[in-house]
């Protein structure tokens, strides 16, 4: 499967869970607005998506993915290398790749389970370091919903291991949907909120049934297309060699997260109302962000991954600037729209219910903060792969250190001296420093192609092209909801008009695929 054609599949699939995420966001906007109990809601899951970023979504795809995929090149099973990775055709695991990923199950069992134990054991002390400026009543609500939401560590660290398994054999649809279960979940749970004291426990239950009900998807999912069940299994000699390369691949995703602790702490600190305010902001920009930016990385990184295993290194960089070009070609346009569109995106979307006027022009400028650092965690997530890939993660956890430390002085800085506007724009500095760092390091190791060079001078005028249509029709000819809709619809007609225009390579693969599909 090639990487444009992987991405749009991932893409989709990322939209139609982004979209059931913003449903979920527009539910807790019109229900809880910005109120006491939706800040101890997501208080309370923070940790465990901090967990999940780390060992789950983070490190287990980092580790896990390359020495899967040596194992799934193991001749000595039966001879044969499996077969069906890019055709998603009737596959299977050899015995090696199946015993691996099952003694990685186990592994990762154990740890979480102890690790939820801890989290439940202690939330009071957890509700009180993140909530301790709140009222008492605040915080005990937190340490509840602390109880009852930390098991999702579990649950989304075993995902993560069928959900790497999947990519591995090019199966991404499934995957990157499979989230939207969460969402629907977490949904009802809203609209059912009125029969539980206090209501807030409706979600929280939602939450982690979804969280399990996810889980469960991807492993039936696996059993079908990649014949894959797991069977109780510890290899010693798999856990010493998976276990220090997966501790270490942690510490990046661990640091980066530590930002969004931080963010949190110091949004207490600035008043009740401001963490929710930071997560709906969160919510828009994460959408471009998880459809595209995720989507690339997420798909490049098993064919990045083979390709250095089998020391194929100029096909290697021919992927990672492939890659990185996609990526722009997506999020170049998605920074520009929330730029100009995205306070009429808020006013559309959480401006009802206890969510106010104030509340949009407050979260409006927070997205704007966020949006600068878009294109930068975007193209650090690509970049950052290869390290990973070359099994070589000391490279970026240094930089990712180095991010946390400017995130910290900076929200410091900025965030007591500006307010919730300075944490987004500390946020978004943090993330320039990455992916200025890890850009040059891959120039220093993969030379820069020429073609990298000219796609992204291409997609630059079309977004320049873009922008001005999208602030000429918002201003003068229709700014209400029905022309916000209207305006998004054009726009992107008219950034792939000029992307056709140009020959931009993203917009020829659509069209020749369009055509064969209409021609087949």
């Amino acid at each position: 499967m090639s990487l444009a054609t992987g991405t749009i599949i991932f893409a989709i699939a990322t939209f139609f869970s982004r979209i059931t995420g913003l449903l979920r966001d527009i539910s807790f906007a019109s229900i809880f607005g910005t109120s006491s109990q939706y800040d101890a809601y997501l208080i309370a899951i923070l940790i465990p998506f901090f967990l999940r970023k780390i060992f789950a979504e983070g490190a287990m795809q980092l580790a896990f993915i390359p020495m899967f995929n040596e194992r799934l090149n193991d001749r000595n099973y039966d001879g044969k290398i499996r077969l069906g990775r890019s055709t998603g055709g009737n596959t299977g695991l050899n015995r090696n790749a199946s015993e691996f990923a099952s003694t990685i199950i186990t592994l990762m069992s154990i740890l979480t389970i102890i690790t939820t134990l801890i989290g439940v054991s202690f939330s009071g002390s957890i509700a009180q370091a993140f909530s301790g400026s709140y009222d008492e009543s605040v915080i005990e609500l937190t340490s509840l919903l602390i109880k009852i939401t930390f098991p999702f560590v579990l649950f989304i660290s075993l995902w993560a291991i069928y959900y790497s398994i999947l990519n591995s054999f090019s199966f991404f649809f499934i995957p990157a949907i499979s989230p939207l279960i969460i969402n629907l979940s977490t949904i009802t749970g809203i609209f059912l909120s009125k029969f539980f004291t206090p209501a807030i426990l409706g979600p929280s239950f939602g939450f982690i049934l979804g969280g399990l009900l996810q889980l469960i998807l991807l492993a039936i999912y696996a059993r079908k297309k990649v014949r894959f069940k797991y069977r109780f299994s510890f290899n010693l000699k798999m856990v010493k060699k998976f276990l220090p390369f997966f501790l270490i691949s942690s510490i990046t995703p661990a640091i980066n997260q530590i930002n969004s602790l931080i963010d949190v702490k110091v949004g207490t600190d600035l008043g009740v109302g401001v963490v929710s305010s930071l997560q709906y902001a969160m919510r828009l920009y994460q959408l471009p962000l998880g459809i595209f930016g995720v989507a690339v990385a997420t798909v490049a990184f098993p064919n990045i991954a083979e390709l250095i295993n089998t020391k194929k290194i100029k096909e290697a960089a021919r992927t990672i600037w492939e890659a990185t070009s996609t990526m722009f070609f997506y999020i170049f346009p998605s920074t520009v729209a929330l730029f100009l569109l995205g306070k009429d995106m808020i006013v559309l979307l959480f401006e009802r219910g206890r969510f106010t006027p104030e509340d949009t022009m407050n979260v409006s400028a927070i997205l704007m903060g966020f949006a600068l650092g878009l294109l930068f965690y975007s193209g650090y997530n690509v970049l950052s792969k290869s390290f990973f890939a070359e099994k070589k993660p000391l490279i970026p956890t240094l930089v990712s250190f180095l991010m946390v430390g400017t995130n910290i002085v900076l929200d410091i800085v900025l965030g007591y001296s500006m307010g919730p506007v300075g944490i987004a724009l500390a946020t978004s500095i943090a993330g320039g420093v990455g992916f200025v760092i890890v850009f040059f390091l891959t120039v220093r190791k993969y030379k820069i192609a020429r073609s990298f060079l000219i796609h992204t001078s291409k997609i630059s005028v079309c977004t320049l092209m873009m922008g001005i249509f999208m602030f000429t029709f918002r201003r003068y000819i229709l700014g209400d909801s029905l022309g916000l809709i209207l305006n998004i619809v054009i726009s992107v007609f008219v950034y792939l008009f000029f992307a056709h225009i140009l020959k931009v390579k993203d917009v020829k693969m659509i069209i020749g695929k369009l055509k064969r599909r209409t021609n087949g």
